[in-house]
């Protein structure tokens, strides 16, 4: 064999690689074809878990649209369902293209479904309660009406009674006032009446003492009453109640409260505070007598009121001044 006749070694060098490099495509090619066909499933699989998901929505939502009423309750209930339907369907769509999580997205489908029966079960509860109230009511409506008959006609005895009731009071009220009126007059009538009333400061000058209108020298006020004859009053012990009344308008009152205290005026029906009481052997006829009272501070300057009440009707009213 001649030279010429050989193949050359480049030659067989070349084939070999041309042959090398079609079992790599050839393998690239098959591993491309195999992840596409694996993408191709995948997004199959995804696109069929969104359908189921896609139609169980809508299904759920045609349900409670179905159950829709005059029931307020059970429609609050059905909107916020759907809105919590909304809200699960985006979290699993999420699940199924984000995450690539087609197990965990089948297993919220399962629940989300489960949670539409029970949603369902409630909302045909409430409207079940709600044709029980209805029926319950109409029961009521008719009790009510017979109810309102009857009641009519206990108004209208009832209307006539209170119309004699309302004349009856009436007379009454007016026989009370009278009464009152009456018991006013028998008891002002009652009071003892006084033609005099005096106040005057005193100082103690050993076993006597002297008036003394100076504050800061007198030790007590001597307040004396003449009264005058009245044979409506009960004679004997009869209790006088004498006020004090400085040029502040405020009742004079010993600080430690041994005298003092409060009557009510009943002219006026006004509380009073009185400086201090005294009594008097009443005999029905002209009577003087004093009473003596001893504050426990200095008296302030001015001109001072003095009050006597009895039988809480105040007798007799004048004046006096201290320097």
């Amino acid at each position: 064999m001649s030279n010429s006749s050989k193949t050359p070694i480049w030659l067989y060098l070349i084939i070999a690689a041309l042959l090398g490099f079609n079992i790599f495509q050839w393998y690239n090619n098959s591993q491309l074809k195999s992840a596409n066909e694996a993408k191709e499933s995948e997004l199959y699989e995804m696109e069929k878990v969104s359908a189921e998901l896609e139609s169980d929505v809508e299904a759920a939502m045609a349900s409670l649209e179905e159950l829709r009423s005059d029931n307020a309750a059970a429609n609050e209930l059905i909107e916020s369902q759907k809105i919590e339907l909304q809200t699960q369907k985006k979290k699993i769509n999420n699940l199924i293209y984000k995450s690539r999580e087609l197990n965990k997205a089948k297993d919220e489908i399962a629940a989300l479904n489960a949670s539409v029966s029970g949603y369902i079960a409630e909302i045909n509860r409430l409207k079940e309660e709600n044709v029980q109230l209805v029926a319950a009511n109409t029961t009521l409506t008719r009790e009510k009406e017979v109810l309102t008959v009857d009641l009519e006609k206990e108004k209208e005895l009832s209307t006539s009674l209170n119309k004699e009731k309302v004349m009856l009071s009436q007379q009454k009220e007016e026989l009370g006032k009278q009464k009152e009126k009456l018991d006013a007059q028998v008891d002002m009538a009652s009071a003892i009446k006084l033609n005099s009333l005096t106040v005057e400061g005193r100082q103690n000058k050993g076993e006597d003492s002297k008036g003394q209108s100076r504050t800061k020298k007198l030790d007590f006020l001597r307040t004396c009453i003449q009264t005058e004859t009245n044979l409506v009053v009960p004679s004997g012990k009869q209790e006088i109640y004498i006020r004090l009344i400085d040029a502040q308008g405020t009742t004079v009152t010993r600080n430690d409260g041994a005298t003092g205290g409060i009557i009510v005026n009943k002219i006026s029906g006004e509380q009073l505070r009185y400086t201090f009481k005294g009594n008097i052997d009443y005999q029905n006829n002209d009577h003087e007598e004093c009473f003596d009272w001893e504050p426990d501070f200095r008296l302030k300057k001015g001109e001072y009121i003095v009050e006597a009440y009895h039988r809480d009707f105040r007798i007799g009213k004048g004046t006096f001044k201290l320097k």
